[in-house]
């Protein structure tokens, strides 16, 4: 089998851009170069769309960090943590938007479509990351798509999945535009409709506590800011 049909069958998933082919042949000397040379080109695209997301976002707390190394870990290993978090920390303080188009060209090159899925899933995880998905973010995020080529109802289905309850704006019922004097008056409303010494709807106790805590937490992130 040539290098060139080893990089074509290769192509069927992130994983296998990591291990190669090695169930079907033993690799050769030049089959392993062009991998280990493909795998890093891969890793650092992957870094730099990280990071892109991250800049949209503005912060990187621990959880942030912990989804980028599971998602590194699993797919390329686990021995280059540190300096993946400090190219990634690079990448956000110098700028990602020149790089954004070309990194997304290396990936589509070398991967599959269920393999662009999956790193759109690893995307939004990201975004989520950090309590919720902003604007700013699925803006990137629906950039990031169409370079990678992404189907755009699977771009809609994921982003509606992802930002499901889980923005803070959503849970209040408010615009992101919202002025702080907007945003007390839909906590307040909130907090009267699903206070559980009051609330009246036709809905369970442990449902009603659930979503007076989660609405404390939305009012408490936005009140954070």
């Amino acid at each position: 089998m040539s290098s060139f049909d080893w990089v074509n069958n290769f192509k069927k998933n992130i994983r296998q851009i990591t291990h190669g082919d090695e169930e079907q042949h033993k690799e050769t000397k030049g089959e392993e170069q062009i991998r280990k040379a493909r795998l890093a080109e891969v890793e650092q695209a992957l870094l730099v769309l990280s990071a892109h997301i991250v800049r949209a976002s503005k912060r990187f707390p621990n959880e942030s960090e912990k989804v980028v190394n599971n998602f590194f870990n699993l797919h390329f290993g686990f021995s280059q943590n540190n300096s993946r978090i400090k190219s990634l920390t690079q990448r956000f303080e110098q700028g990602t938007e020149a790089f954004v188009k070309i990194s997304c060209t290396q990936i589509t090159s070398l991967s599959s479509k269920e393999s662009i899925h999956d790193i759109m899933e690893y995307l939004f995880s990201l975004a989520a990351s950090d309590d919720f998905i902003t604007q700013k973010e699925v803006k990137a995020l629906h950039q990031i798509s169409r370079y990678l080529k992404f189907i755009e109802v699977s771009f809609q289905h994921l982003n509606t999945k992802m930002q499901d309850n889980s923005s803070p704006y959503v849970v209040l019922g408010i615009d992101e535009t919202a002025s702080d004097k907007e945003i007390l008056a839909a906590y307040r409303k909130k907090v009267l409709l699903y206070h559980p010494d009051t609330c009246s709807l036709p809905i369970s106790k442990d449902e009603v506590n659930r979503k007076f805590i989660e609405i404390k937490r939305a009012y408490e992130i936005l009140n954070g800011k």
